[in-house]
């Protein structure tokens, strides 16, 4: 075991001092390996604090959250045009919804866009959200100050509304928003809370909305209570909550079931309307990040490759120009493997420090990045490991024909080299 510890002692401090003896091309030599893994560092580091945020961003909008809509979300896909003539919802779709057993609770939102007034104060055109009180439970919302839409203001068509946090800090700046009177478009409503801030990137911003309830909407903005005609663009959507985790699937197949049944389609014709949920969300994720993260993987690729030839090519060059050191270390005894191994070392301590330098790098440039922008960032172990990982088998792979060149080298030949 002695013997072997100081046979590697020795063939690292010969490497150690072959390299420093040119530090200036050793470090040029490691120049790709440092871009390469520095890249993929920073890529998967910054991927990761994405996945985690936009993770945490689709749990927000609502734990098992199903979105009747329309359409599917997609991405970068013309709707056919059958699609184009689906017809809108009608409150007795949600009243069909409601009555599946698999689902506890399900609630309307509808869509206007309008200004915010408050005396000489203004916001700019926002979404104006008409809904239930059982949005609170649906999209896991909660109010900072005040309270949010009751059944009663459902039942009654109150003019009040819930608006989000950046819109009271624009129109009541200095002043406790409950009880205020805003006005939407043409209509005066009663400020009766102030949402919890959320954030969004991804998803958008969930806190530049303003909740009334759907009743007063349908009065104000168009409709009537069946949702038979609306002016504009507004379009009914829903969002149920299953009963557990468990039951999701199956409150799929009972919505898709009553769904179909509310809105009259016969054995054989495809659905006129989509259940998004949260894995819906995910995808289109991957979606969007797919193709960057492919293209930044196939750039750190090549820097890898370059560096590598790097280090493969100034390893044929250092066996050149010590062919003498090579036949005087075998003519007093040095066999082909120990050529070989110390060339080897040579080779892995070079793309290793390459790496350690790269990972620092990537990093230091993650976090830089998560400073100045609003992206967030994580850098879990196995991104260093790998780092480490590809360093080293990088150094093998490349080293291999140089190391294996000066271990065929004839002593007799190596030590008349000039």
């Amino acid at each position: 075991m002695a013997d072997l510890s100081s046979y590697i002692k020795e063939n690292l401090l010969m490497a150690s001092n072959s390299l420093s003896s040119n530090k200036l091309r050793s470090l040029l030599t490691t120049l790709g390996i440092i871009i390469g893994v520095m890249t993929v560092i920073s890529i998967l580091s910054l991927i990761e604090g994405m996945n985690k945020s936009v993770a945490k961003e689709i749990e927000s909008i609502g734990p098992n959250l199903i979105s009747v809509n329309r359409y599917e979300w997609k991405i970068g896909r013309r709707r056919r045009r059958g699609e184009k003539r689906r017809p809108p919802f009608k409150m007795r779709d949600l009243e069909a919804i409601q009555e599946c057993p698999a689902i506890e609770s399900a609630c309307p939102e509808i869509y206007e866009r309008q200004k915010v007034k408050y005396l000489d104060k203004n916001t700019s055109i926002m979404q104006i959200t008409g809904t239930t009180h059982l949005f609170a439970f649906c999209r896991t919302v909660t109010t900072k100050y005040g309270r949010f839409i009751s059944e009663l203001d459902y039942e009654y068509a109150k003019s009040v509304c819930v608006i989000g946090l950046p819109i009271a800090e624009t129109l009541f700046p200095h002043l406790n928003p409950i009880d205020k009177e805003v006005r939407i478009g043409a209509h005066k409503f009663r400020v009766i809370g102030v949402l919890e801030e959320k954030g969004g990137s991804f998803l958008g911003d969930q806190d530049n909305i303003v909740l009334i309830p759907i009743s007063t909407f349908f009065k104000y903005f168009g409709g009537d209570n069946r949702h038979r005609r609306f002016t504009g663009n507004t379009t009914l959507n829903f969002n149920a909550i299953p009963t557990s985790t468990k039951t999701k699937e199956l409150a799929l197949d009972q919505m898709t079931f009553a769904l179909r049944r509310s809105r009259k389609l016969k054995a054989g014709e495809p659905n006129n309307f989509a259940l998004n949920t949260q894995d819906t969300l995910g995808d289109m994720y991957k979606q969007i990040t797919g193709g960057a993260f492919i293209i930044m993987i196939v750039i750190a690729g090549i820097s890898l490759l370059v560096g590598g030839i790097g280090i493969m090519n100034i390893m044929l060059v250092s066996v050149t120009e010590r062919t003498r050191e090579i036949g005087i270390r075998k003519a007093i005894g040095a066999k082909r493997k120990d050529i070989l191994i110390q060339f080897l070392i040579e080779a892995t301590i070079l793309s290793l420090f390459g790496g350690i330098i790269g990972i620092g790098l990537g990093i230091g440039i993650a976090h830089f990045v998560a400073a100045v922008t609003p992206l967030d960032v994580a850098v879990p172990l196995w991104t260093v490991i790998l780092g480490f990982s590809v360093s080293v088998i990088i150094g093998i792979v490349c080293g291999i024909y140089p190391a294996a060149k000066a271990s065929k080298l004839d002593p007799i030949s190596a030590l008349r080299y000039e």
